[in-house]
């Protein structure tokens, strides 16, 4: 007897037909186009580094981009704008001379403090005039001092010190040998035949 959920001919199950269906649908369809993000690298900086806002899947009728400094898109806290049909980049209100805006709109930050930290904005502009809008953040930490010492220091103090050791236990082998005659460790050899 078969069970109820197998097929009279083919032996094959009722929902193996439908998982087909749905695999296929999920491969032939097209994936929606990417939402436009900005990627910072990195998004934890030591004080003085550098950080780029990296743009990602911005339209491909993009006309010009525009950085904010924070979550709004307001003319005072505008860092720059940049024209590609121009190619031209126009410092805003915000802008403090360290950044540093690509035609593919991403935004280069050069010797960042820890005022930089926070949130930063894109707006996109298209040929159609619409506006999109994507925001991206970094924090800056104050570079850590180490009072300590790097480890290749500690190397060469390490090698220096086995090596001074070594020579004062030669010296001291050498004179116990000259003043005594009795150094009872390496003898040379003989050198009559024997």
């Amino acid at each position: 007897m078969q069970p109820a959920s197998a097929c009279a001919r083919r032996g094959c199950i009722p929902w193996q037909g439908i998982l087909l269906a749905v695999s296929l649908l999920t491969f032939w369809n097209p994936q929606p186009t990417g939402q436009l993000t900005i990627e910072p690298v990195p998004v934890d900086a030591a004080e003085g580094t550098d950080v780029l806002l990296l743009v990602h899947n911005a339209s491909e009728n993009v006309v010009g981009y525009t950085w904010f400094k924070g979550n709004i898109t307001d003319s005072r806290h505008q860092i720059v704008s940049y024209s590609i049909l121009t190619q031209t980049a126009t410092p805003g209100t915000a802008f403090s001379g360290r950044e540093t805006i690509y035609p593919n709109g991403s935004l280069l930050f050069v010797n960042v403090t820890q005022e930089d930290t926070g949130s930063y904005t894109l707006q996109t502009t298209r040929n159609d005039f619409s506006n999109e809008v994507a925001t991206g953040e970094f924090r800056v930490h104050a570079e850590e001092k180490t009072s300590g010492l790097s480890v290749g220091a500690i190397a060469g103090i390490v090698t220096g010190v086995l090596v001074g050791v070594a020579l004062v236990a030669a010296l001291g082998c050498f004179l116990l040998h000259t003043r005594t005659g009795r150094y009872q460790g390496f003898s040379p050899p003989d050198p009559t035949p024997g």
